[in-house]
């Protein structure tokens, strides 16, 4: 008989760190995404409308990619809608 319990716990092991750095990646990254758009604010104080096309522009330029089908709840946390 084989022996699966050894494999099982390092695959958990291993499911266990790669999902933890999997989210210190997605937090670094939005709170990058959070900064600049802070930093946009600061230097351009536009309307609503002007600052979701913002939003919506930076989330969808190639550097906020993964976030593309996010882009309503960050924006939502920004503010928005």
């Amino acid at each position: 008989m084989i022996e699966t319990k050894g494999v099982a716990e390092i695959t958990e092991e291993i499911f266990d760190d790669t999902c933890k750095l999997k989210l210190r990646e997605m937090s670094k990254a939005v709170e990058f995404i959070v900064q600049q758009i802070k930093n946009y604010h600061e230097v351009h104080v536009q309307s609503l409308e002007d600052r979701k096309k913002y939003v919506l522009k930076y989330f969808t330029s190639g550097k906020g990619v993964f976030f593309k089908r996010e882009s309503k709840k960050y924006m939502g946390f920004m503010g928005g809608e």
